[in-house]
């Protein structure tokens, strides 16, 4: 299976079942704050939201010309009594959109992000090294080699965290197999570079 494929099977299984909102208000859409629901001023959510949910007998504005993202789903920004019936908090949504990983995606998951942590330690290593010997070395600091070594690790880090932002984005659910691997990667023995 080719991984556009296995993508747009994740797409599916998790549409509409993210656990917070979290949808881009722009200047010039409009969203409610409910004064019962929110936690703090800040918050708002959006027209779907606000529809989808139950705000009867609450204080409610309707505000236009927004800025920001929809709270819905949030139990740190918004009441759960108030959380829409897509939206149901972080717990809820990690459950959920675990169970609906295909089984192959959940056996190379965790193999996938230790070794994509991995190659974000070593980049970051090599970083620190060039760094170092720049600083060890009168005439390479600055020199044509520095640059270029450089250059490469900051695009291999780019990528990296391009990647994981894809994944995440893709489906929440890898947050499971993203942060042991993190946790194991860096905070695990660090292994000379040379």
């Amino acid at each position: 299976m080719n991984h556009e494929r296995a993508a747009e099977e994740l797409r599916k299984a998790s549409s509409g079942r993210k656990g917070v909102c979290a949808k881009t208000l722009n200047h010039g859409d409009v969203a409610w704050k409910c004064e019962t629901c929110e936690k703090d001023p800040t918050c708002i959510i959006c027209q779907e939201c606000f529809e989808a949910g139950d705000h009867k007998g609450h204080k409610v504005w309707l505000k236009r010309n927004v800025s920001g993202c929809c709270d819905c789903g949030d139990p740190d920004a918004w009441a759960e009594s108030g959380f829409c019936k897509k939206h149901k908090g972080y717990e809820a949504s990690a459950d959920t959109l675990l169970e609906q990983l295909p089984t192959y995606v959940k056996r190379a998951a965790r193999l996938v992000f230790d070794n994509v942590c991995l190659q974000l330690k070593a980049q970051s290593l090599l970083v620190s090294k060039i760094y170092k010997n720049a600083t060890s070395y009168k005439g390479f600091n600055g020199s044509a080699a520095m640059k270029l070594a450089l250059a490469k690790a900051q695009t291999a880090i780019d990528l990296i965290f391009q990647f994981l932002d894809w994944a995440v984005d893709l489906s929440a659910a890898f947050i499971h197999f993203l942060v042991p691997s993190t946790y194991q990667t860096f905070l695990g023995p660090i292994k000379k570079l040379d």
